[in-house]
């Protein structure tokens, strides 16, 4: 992943996550050395990601109807 953001020139400045493997003082110590933040959420906060819970939500939708679709064509 590092190696992507270097090639497209972008650097990460910023870490919100829980408290799982990003609360590890190794992960912490190399944010620090590139001189990135990282703030915690409290686990299963998903209301933190917002555009990844609506998509999730459009890709269960779509599938939901497929499968009713599917249901009622082939019974």
């Amino acid at each position: 992943m590092g190696k992507v953001l270097a090639q497209a020139d972008r650097k990460v400045k910023h870490y919100h996550a829980d408290n799982g493997r990003f609360a590890n003082n190794e992960f912490l110590e190399a944010a620090n050395d590139r001189d990135q933040i990282i703030t915690f959420c409290g686990v299963g906060a998903h209301h933190q990601d917002g555009i990844i819970e609506n998509r999730n939500e459009i890709l269960t939708q779509g599938a939901h109807i497929l499968l009713l679709h599917d249901m009622r064509m082939w019974p």
